[in-house]
């Protein structure tokens, strides 16, 4: 995993995010996150736009060592990452964010497929599908103890390679 984050890094510092995010917002599993920069006057501590290019690099690197996730990478062609850190005061406005985008990606014929609402905070999942096959995932998670993920995954997936593969790098599916 060590070496797998370091290639990562290496790559992302190497290619021009505007080059890898090239192509990837016309394909039907892309949503824009753009108007998420400044949610409630905060900048994302994390981000991470990963296209076609460094998509590839990465999966011919753990060709030899991981075929399974070489294959995963392989029908990937884009993930975009947002992650928010947030106090209490700025909590409803993430909120309202992942409404607003959830509501215009069920207009836009997203399929839900999880939505949680409790004390701890809201989780949204949506998928884009095409004659049973997945194009695109949306997961949106406003914590009440102050972070609000926006992930999506834009190509072809099948969750249960997607699963595996995150459950060797410690992340458990099973938490949404």
């Amino acid at each position: 995993m060590r070496r797998l984050a370091t290639l990562l890094l290496t790559a992302l510092l190497l290619t021009p995010l505007a080059a890898v995010a090239q192509g990837l917002t016309d394909h039907p599993g892309f949503v824009d996150f753009g108007d998420l920069d400044g949610i409630a006057d905060v900048e994302p501590t994390v981000e991470v736009s990963l296209g076609p290019a460094l998509l590839g690099f990465l999966r011919k690197t753990v060709a030899n060592e991981d075929p399974e996730l070489s294959s995963t990478l392989g029908k990937l062609r884009g993930i975009e990452l947002r992650v928010f850190e947030l106090r209490a005061d700025q909590l409803d406005n993430a909120r309202d964010q992942a409404l607003s985008i959830s509501k215009r990606l069920k207009s836009a014929d997203w399929e839900p497929a999880l939505r949680v609402r409790g004390g701890d905070g809201t989780v949204h999942m949506f998928m884009k599908t095409r004659d049973e096959i997945v194009e695109g995932m949306v997961v949106m998670i406003v914590e009440s103890g102050g972070d609000a993920v926006f992930l999506n995954i834009v190509g072809e997936i099948d969750p249960e390679q997607l699963g595996s593969v995150a459950s060797r790098f410690g992340v458990d599916l099973d938490d949404l």
